[in-house]
């Protein structure tokens, strides 16, 4: 009863301001960001976006409220995290170069890294004998990767948002397990706050994310992992709920590049947009993907029980299980596309 008690504050908090924050937001959002639907949109009509400064705002304050203000894990991630949310801002209202936000967005992981993330990196280079700035460099593509996958996967109704949630949540159980109250506050303001907008989101948006949502938390959700690894729990184990985003990003990725496709170019080439085009609608998309991140989150839970051939086959799994979806997803949109 006492850990519950402990748990409801800041994961209460955070959601109250942020379903209370967000249709403050919209109202500002339908006059100063609007999303107009184009050929490489999911959805019809227009509809705000920048829905991600409620969650940041509902974040932030709820840190403020119960962390340390003066601890260096609490200051760095939400210098970080407020630097994102503003780069991701001005790239709703005005669309920045794609150069010019990959550079922020590595300035910004690199003050996490130089801050809370330091530790993550310093015990890497103990646990596995490998220099500190091949650890943090690894650490800057995955802060930078995983804020990005975030930005990538955000294009539907709810599926960043249930995706932020099952996540957060999953890191602050780790957290609790490990004794760290700083990670497990942020991991549950983060729950919270997602969960907050998710009915302004879902399962008919009514409001976006928007980038200024999607990256900043990619960028925490990539923190909570390397703090939850700092804090003894193996790094796959905390990655694991992020393994559908990562999965779909990546393969994505990597079929644009053997087709000889601009890689910096929007596009609508994800599983997941693959099959709304093939007609599905967006909560059977989102119900599709928060599944697997269900999946995943429980496999997760259970890691560090199993022994390493158990883990190894876990892992290939879940993989599989990933794949064949994947390549299901291929033959309904192709087969839509021959009956079109």
């Amino acid at each position: 009863m006492t850990a519950i008690a402990s748990i409801l504050p800041p994961l209460l908090l955070s959601f109250a301001l942020s379903v209370l924050l967000t249709p403050v937001v919209r109202r500002w959002a339908r006059r100063r960001s609007l999303d107009i639907p184009n050929e490489r949109s999911s959805h019809q009509v227009p509809t705000p976006r920048s829905g991600g400064i409620a969650i940041v705002v509902a974040i932030v304050a709820t840190s403020a409220v119960f962390a340390e203000a003066r601890a260096l894990f609490w200051i760095a991630p939400m210098v970080a995290v407020i630097g994102m949310a503003i780069l991701g801002l001005a790239d709703d209202l005005v669309r920045l170069p794609a150069t010019i936000k990959l550079i922020v967005q590595v300035v910004l992981a690199g003050v996490v890294i130089a801050g809370a993330g330091g530790g993550a990196a310093q015990q890497g280079t103990v646990i596995v004998d490998v220099p500190y700035w091949l650890i943090a460099t690894a650490m800057l593509f995955w802060m930078v990767g995983v804020s990005n996958a975030f930005n990538f996967m955000d294009g539907i109704d709810g599926i960043a948002s249930t995706e932020a949630i099952l996540c957060s949540l999953v890191l602050a159980i780790f957290s609790i397990r490990n004794g760290d109250a700083g990670a497990a506050i942020l991991a549950l303001a983060v729950a919270g706050a997602a969960g907050g907008f998710l009915p302004w989101n879902f399962p008919r948006a009514s409001i976006f994310l928007g980038d200024v949502g999607s990256g900043a938390l990619g960028l925490l959700l990539a923190l909570l992992v390397l703090r939850v690894w700092e804090g003894g729990t193996p790094f796959i184990a905390a990655a694991l709920p992020l393994l559908p985003f990562l999965c779909d990003t990546s393969a994505t990725l990597i079929r644009r590049i053997a087709r000889g496709d601009r890689i910096f170019e929007a596009h609508r080439k994800h599983f997941y947009q693959l099959l709304t085009i093939a007609g599905w609608s967006h909560p059977s998309v989102t119900a599709l993907w928060s599944a697997l991140a269900f999946v995943s989150s429980m496999a997760a839970l259970r890691y560090e029980s199993l022994e390493r051939s158990e883990r190894l086959l876990l892992l290939l799994a879940l993989l599989a299980v990933h794949a064949l979806v994947f390549r299901g997803i291929v033959r309904v949109h192709r087969r839509a596309a021959r009956s079109a």
